[in-house]
């Protein structure tokens, strides 16, 4: 089963993420992903996290 971009985007997780490609790149496979967690969060962590977005790349 592959999952998609799309498919992702619709996780309570990712309320309010945008994607920042046209819409052809929502139907994509997503093939690997990254998680960074903070538990206490810097000012400057905060800064760069705050508002989360969810960017394809090639």
């Amino acid at each position: 089963m592959s999952v998609t971009i799309q498919d992702i985007l619709t996780l309570p997780a990712l309320t309010g993420a945008r994607l920042l490609t046209n819409t052809s790149g929502a139907n994509r496979v997503v093939t690997s992903i990254s998680v960074l967690e903070y538990a206490s969060p810097t000012p400057v962590q905060r800064k760069l996290l705050t508002p989360f977005i969810l960017k394809a790349t090639n």
